[in-house]
């Protein structure tokens, strides 16, 4: 009996073996299944560095792109410190100036209305003092004239002080 025993043992062992290679050939095809998530990691994995590549090259883009920038600012402010100052026109001055023009030019308009109902009452034959009154148009526009003239020096002034490449304070 002990053989019978035996042989049980060694065919129940042998059985033991025989299911474990079945289920090892129902897991043989569990790699292959396990390849393809590789495949597809791999593939991913791949797209990722590829990604990251393209990612890097526009940092470097980036930051060449933030280098020449930094660098016009920089040359754009040393321009801007090289130039001077504009000279300033003395704002209250010309204000004052450009009154004084007005207040001629609306004296030489009533000026010019009264002396032409002057030249009418002349020709109607009324007796007007007509001299007196062209003299004091003349004079008029004279005045006007000078006027003219101080506001050109004044801005001529403020060109030949550009052109000169003063400051304000040097100007003043």
């Amino acid at each position: 009996m002990n053989d019978i025993e035996e042989i049980q043992r060694r065919l129940a062992y042998a059985l033991d073996r025989i299911g474990k290679g079945v289920e090892g050939l129902d897991k043989a095809p569990a790699p292959a299944a396990a390849a393809a998530p590789d495949l597809e990691t791999q593939a991913e994995v791949t797209r990722l560095q590829s990604a990251l590549k393209d990612a890097e090259a526009r940092i470097v883009s980036l930051e060449a792109d933030l280098s020449a920038a930094k660098a016009a600012e920089a040359a754009a402010k040393e321009a801007a410190e090289a130039v001077p100052e504009a000279p300033m026109i003395d704002v209250d001055a010309a204000a004052e100036l450009e009154q004084q023009v007005a207040r001629l030019k609306a004296a030489n308009v009533a000026l010019r209305e009264n002396n032409a109902t002057l030249r009418e009452a002349v020709q109607a034959g009324k007796d007007v003092d007509l001299d007196a009154s062209l003299k004091a148009e003349l004079e008029s526009l004279r005045a006007e004239r000078a006027s003219e003239a101080a506001e050109m020096q004044v801005l001529l002034g403020a060109v030949q002080d550009v052109a000169d490449g003063k400051t304000p304070q040097e100007a003043n």
